[in-house]
């Protein structure tokens, strides 16, 4: 029993930590930030941006949606399952359809969507940093 009470300071510093890392990581709440990505970089359905963290979904080579990356329970980034067809949080288990929609938790909210536009070989992103 007193080794447990021994972790209880550690614990309680842990949930101190978790807010104060969310802070470091969007510190500013909402930011906006304009991504052109090269339409011969979308190479299957999903393609993976890494910097900002997004994924561009197309059908036949157009993109039909972009979604923030970032998992809206604690601001992992998600990876996708091509087997399972979804996205899958590696920090808490949080899943996503195709669409971004959640299916699983412990996150309670979708991907965001980002808006995009077409302009000629490339794909401009208004793309955002959302403070979750």
């Amino acid at each position: 029993m007193e080794k447990v009470l021994s972790y209880l300071p550690l614990a309680a510093l842990g949930t101190l930590f978790i807010p104060t890392l969310r802070f470091v990581i969007f510190p500013f709440g909402k930011r906006d930030k304009k991504v052109a990505i090269q339409r011969n970089r979308l190479i299957s359905k999903v393609t993976k941006i890494d910097n900002p963290p997004m994924f561009v979904i197309a059908e036949n080579e157009t993109p039909v949606k972009v979604l923030n990356s970032h998992c809206t329970h604690m601001g992992c980034v998600v990876n996708f399952d091509a087997n399972a067809k979804r996205f899958v949080c590696p920090c808490h288990g949080s899943q996503y359809n195709i669409d971004g929609i959640n299916i699983r938790g412990p996150t309670k909210k979708p991907l965001h969507s980002e808006s995009f536009k077409i302009e000629k070989d490339k794909i401009v992103v208004d793309y955002r940093f959302y403070d979750l």
